[in-house]
């Protein structure tokens, strides 16, 4: 049997609006209002309605959002996000792929960042006398994955030749480092690096038979289709 209950809720008049309770205890408060509703489990249930009596999607119409545009001044108070601080980074406990982690900061705030993930860090090293193109890091295997180079080292441990090395994508020349006498280079490359094409080896090319080049490089994995 329905029980008249106070809604807290007044009409445009200034009267309480007429709220009845039944079994699932539907609360309905005006033509334009709010519905609240006691599903079979017991948990509420608020439904929002406009003034067309046309039902609000609060995952549509009410992102949750902060309350200044990015490049306004800072005011209020707009939704920022909030991060861990740890000190060392390598105290973090592992979770499993596709599990949630938390953001962490040093414990100034300032947020750490990776450019890759640890496990797709690539490397290799190699020496080469024949002047023949020789592999430095091989194909990563996979028709989307490429080798993206952050770091080339090379070194001419001759005393007298002089020469230069090619960097190869595979076949393909993509860098030319000079490589003196008892000399070499150093090489960076800022990310996102010198990427290369999906499932080939990088390979490094000396420009004659030298006794002997050394080369090295650095990366990481990257999808590229």
């Amino acid at each position: 049997m329905p029980v008249p209950i106070t809604s807290g809720f007044v009409n445009a008049s200034g009267e309480p609006v007429p709220v009845s309770v039944t079994t699932p205890m539907p609360v309905t408060v005006g033509p334009a209002g709010t519905v609240l509703e006691v599903d079979d489990s017991n948990n509420l249930k608020v439904t929002i309605y406009d003034a067309d009596d046309t039902q609000i999607d609060f995952d549509a119409a009410a992102p949750t959002k902060g309350d200044v545009a990015h490049d306004a001044a800072d005011s209020g108070e707009p939704v920022k996000i909030g991060l861990k601080a740890l000190s060392p980074l390598s105290g973090v406990t592992r979770v499993a792929s596709a599990d949630r982690t938390d953001a962490y900061a040093d414990l100034d705030g300032a947020m750490y960042v990776r450019n890759a993930s640890i496990a797709d860090v690539v490397s290799g090293n190699a020496s080469n006398t024949d002047g023949t193109s020789t592999s430095l890091i091989a194909a990563s295997g996979s028709a989307s994955i490429a080798h993206a180079l952050t770091m080339i080292i090379v070194h001419n441990a001759h005393a007298t030749t002089n020469g230069y090395v090619e960097i190869k994508d595979g076949s393909t020349a993509k860098l030319t480092i000079p490589v003196p006498a008892t000399g070499g280079a150093v090489i960076t490359i800022p990310p996102p690096g010198l990427i290369g094409t999906a499932n080939t080896a990088w390979n490094f090319d000396p420009s004659a038979a030298i006794t002997t080049i050394y080369c090295s490089a650095v990366g990481y994995k990257v999808r590229v289709t």
